[in-house]
């Protein structure tokens, strides 16, 4: 595997990324405030990681909370 396509496996990879991020953003966003709370305060086993922790935070404080 050369050095350029190295690069456009990472591009690639970071693209993908970006776009699962944005559709989250677009799904956290029409989500309620209570609905926000409780991803953000679930902590169990199979809970929320913490990007999706942090884009709910993110939304919460834009909304004033």
């Amino acid at each position: 595997m050369g050095f350029w396509s190295t690069v456009g496996d990472v591009t690639n990879s970071v693209a993908k990324q970006v776009e699962e991020f944005r559709k989250l953003r677009e799904e956290y966003e029409s989500k309620s405030d209570d609905e926000l709370l409780k991803i953000l305060n679930d902590d169990g086993f199979f809970g929320s990681d913490s990007q999706q922790k942090g884009l709910a935070r993110q939304i919460l404080k834009s909304r004033g909370y």
